[in-house]
Order: C-alpha cells, then sequence, then structure tokens
C-alpha cells in the first residue's frame, strides 16, 4: 500500500482530487492513456468520507478484474504503468 495510516491516504485523495496534476497521480499508465481527472468541485468533507469509505472497505471487483489484471502483470502493465 501506498500510504502508511489512513489519514495520509485520505489527506492524498482530497489534495489530489482537489488539484489532479499528472505528476503527483498514482496510476501513470492511466494518466498517460486518459490524461489527469478533470477537477471535482466536492466539498472537503464529502471527500474525506468518500476516501475513508475506500480505506475502510474492500471495494467488490467485477468479475473481469482478476484475469485482467494477471494478463496485464505478465505484460507489464500492472499498477498503473501502462
Amino acid at each position: 500500500m501506498q500510504y502508511n495510516t489512513k489519514k495520509d491516504f485520505v489527506n492524498a485523495i482530497v489534495a489530489y482530487t482537489n488539484d489532479p496534476k499528472a505528476e503527483n497521480a498514482l496510476m501513470f499508465g492511466a494518466v498517460n492513456r486518459f490524461k489527469p481527472m478533470p477537477k471535482l468541485n466536492y466539498k472537503i468533507n464529502n471527500l474525506k468520507k468518500i476516501a475513508s469509505y475506500i480505506y475502510d472497505n474492500q471495494i467488490e471487483a467485477p468479475k473481469w478484474f482478476q484475469n485482467h489484471f494477471q494478463q496485464n502483470q505478465r505484460n507489464g502493465q500492472g499498477m498503473g504503468n501502462g
């Protein structure tokens, strides 16, 4: 995991969402392919709630994800390195 604490994770998500720059991204493959996400005008408190939820919960992956992920790992494209 990139962040050691929930607080660090939440702060990073909030900061990136408020100022999404390519150099601050963790998924460089996605940024190279799609460009940085647009700035979202959410309230800070709502962003903190969303980031906390992501950190605290195992988000269900689609059925196809594991095969897709493994294939991309073999091709050197996993972990956002596209």
